[in-house]
């Protein structure tokens, strides 16, 4: 995936949280835990919202379930309301890319209303993999590394 291996994206309901763990963890998308984070540290990483320092001990995996349903939202929406919609799953309709022929390239996404970077590691499986072309629809995750973004697990996440 394009996160980093100590990071997990938590989201209930419609809030989500970025649980920064003390080494890699295994947990897979879809697990449903139960993390104590009592007495852990709530902060900021560049603008990104966390717990710190979760170690794999606090976290107890109870089953396997449904993603939760993406909110279909415009970017500009996004960009107006970017702590209410990080760490959450969003589906962006219509969009497209520029400022770049692959995943790795960090492209920009526009859907007519605004531009968002869509952030892929350098060490993703699919970084190398070249950007569809025309309008597509993409699932993905609202993020903030200083500046906003949005990250996607695989290019399975997006769709024309």
């Amino acid at each position: 995936t394009s996160f980093n291996n100590q990071n997990l994206v938590l989201q209930q309901d419609e809030s989500g949280i970025i649980i920064r763990f003390t080494g890699a963890h295994s947990y897979n998308l879809g697990d449903e835990l139960l993390i104590d984070v009592s007495g852990l540290e709530v902060s900021e990483f560049n603008d990104a919202l966390q717990i710190q320092g979760v170690p794999s001990s606090n976290v107890s995996f109870l089953s396997n379930t449904d993603l939760p349903e993406p909110k279909e939202i415009a970017i500009n929406e996004i960009l107006a309301n970017l702590n209410t919609y990080e760490s959450t799953r969003v589906l962006i309709s219509g969009a497209t890319f520029s400022g770049g022929s692959t995943f790795g390239d960090r492209p920009l996404i526009d859907d007519g209303s605004g531009t968002i970077e869509l952030y892929t590691r350098s060490d993703a499986f699919f970084g190398d993999n070249s950007l569809p072309s025309g309008a597509v629809n993409i699932i993905a995750v609202v993020g903030q590394f200083n500046d906003p973004q949005i990250i996607i697990n695989s290019p399975s996440d997006i769709s024309n």
